[in-house]
């Protein structure tokens, strides 16, 4: 039953003028933390990935802007 709702999905997708390729993307949870709390929660991991992986200097920044810098470098992959 799963295989034909997802087909169902698919095909008003595409009737709705969706479903090619640029609008393709992985789902915007899997991006990376979602909430201020949930990047707090593994704070030190993140800064870490900005300050080494994307070169981002984190002093002074709140963790909302990192929140939108590490999602911003993350879609951009």
């Amino acid at each position: 039953m799963s295989e034909a709702v997802y087909n169902f999905q698919r095909i008003f997708n595409l009737k709705m003028g969706f479903g090619s390729r640029e609008h393709d993307q992985i789902p915007y949870r899997t991006m990376g933390s979602v909430t201020v709390e949930e990047y707090e929660s593994l704070q030190d991991r993140y800064d870490d990935q900005l300050a080494e992986k994307y070169g981002v200097d984190i002093a002074g920044k709140a963790s909302e802007e990192k929140v939108a810098l590490l999602r911003g470098f993350r879609q951009e992959q």
